[in-house]
């Protein structure tokens, strides 16, 4: 009878180790996915902000007042952090430029916005 029970004591604690491992694996992958992912977020952050000037001083050639130099960086640090946004989104990278359905969305809502005559 106590043989028995040592026999079942040492089952469960074995078993009870097993159950511990496991969970301390789960925990480190989830430790690892999430610094790839903090990397990822940080390595695209690195990119826009590199690619900030670039996108920007072509721009501030036109300007003539501080004011509008300081718009036009404003403007290029919003679009930067806008990158950023939709890379968070949907996991893509970007180019540094305003993406091409904004673009095309713009246009539209002109074109929608012209007067026609009332239709009766």
């Amino acid at each position: 009878d106590l043989k028995e029970s040592q026999e079942r004591f040492e089952a469960a604690r074995a078993k009870k180790m097993e159950i511990e491992l496991e969970l301390l694996q789960a925990e480190t992958v989830k430790a690892q996915t999430s610094r790839e992912e903090v990397a990822r977020v940080l390595d695209q952050l690195h990119a826009v902000h590199l690619n900030i000037p670039a996108v920007v001083a072509p721009r501030l050639m036109g300007c003539k007042t501080i004011r509008q130099m300081t718009a036009q960086l404003t403007e290029g640090m919003r679009e930067g952090l806008h990158l950023l946004q939709g890379t968070a989104d949907d996991g893509t990278r970007h180019n540094g430029r305003r993406p091409a359905k904004k673009k095309a969305a713009k246009r539209t809502t002109r074109r929608g916005s012209r007067k026609t005559s009332p239709s009766s």
